[in-house]
């Protein structure tokens, strides 16, 4: 980015990555309160405006999967209930007297991503923290991502978030939407997708645990460094 701008490179350390390191400790309590897990449990979790799972599909996309009869969690993401609300309540006015759907509001989503089995997302990160935090497979929506507004269209190449999509998740396209059912259980049991889905973690998420104390140690050599430059070479 900074070449791209002809800019002052920054100085890039990895040192883990802190909000998935505090998730990780909340999931292992959620996993002790939980308990025995029920069955075959499918999540919804999309982006909101027209690219979004749900307004660009809808009931083409959510009557196949209702008619399966796994348990569905819902899970709009928040601004959905601002931008799309007239969206919001035509399914949930559809899909009312369903048992086997819910549909979660609540403002953290580490529930409903540990009791599901599977993920159905878009271009949200919530991919990311799902495959990461309980190594479980997910399905994603490939709308066209509009990069324009964003720092990353200045890039040559499509970010890693992206180019890594294809070998850790399987691409759901409209057409297998009237199949979905044994799509779903063919991926929850692919071994392929479960070794990629370990490598892209090793990957993003580096010295897990321990991000806080390479985070402290990186910023005090810095000061120290900072201070003996300011002194002339003196600490």
């Amino acid at each position: 980015m900074e070449y791209q701008r002809n800019i002052k490179e920054k100085e890039l350390v990895v040192v883990g990555c802190p909000y998935l390191d505090v998730l990780k400790e909340k999931v292992v309590s959620l996993t002790k309160e939980n308990g025995k897990k029920e069955k075959f449990t499918v999540l919804i979790a999309p982006s909101w405006g027209k690219n979004g799972i749900l307004s660009r599909y809808g009931t083409s996309l959510l009557d196949p999967l209702v008619e399966t009869g796994f348990p569905i969690i819902v899970r709009p993401h928040p601004q959905s209930k601002q931008s799309e609300k007239d969206v919001l309540d035509v399914l949930e006015e559809r899909y009312r007297n369903r048992v086997n759907v819910v549909w979660d509001y609540e403002s953290e989503n580490l529930q409903s991503l540990s009791r599901a089995d599977i993920l159905i997302s878009d271009f949200s990160g919530v991919i990311f923290d799902y495959t990461f935090l309980f190594d479980r497979p997910f399905f994603y929506v490939n709308n066209a991502f509009d990069a324009r507004p964003y720092d990353s269209f200045d890039l040559e190449e499509p970010p890693w978030k992206f180019r890594i999509l294809p070998e850790i998740g399987v691409e759901l396209k409209e057409q297998d939407f009237g199949h979905i059912g044994e799509l779903l259980l063919s991926a929850s049991k692919n071994i392929h997708l479960q070794e990629n889905r370990k490598r892209a973690r090793e990957t993003a998420w580096q010295f897990p645990g321990d991000s806080g104390n390479r985070i402290a140690e990186f910023l005090e050599k810095t000061i120290q460094m900072c201070n003996t430059t300011k002194h002339g070479g003196r600490p």
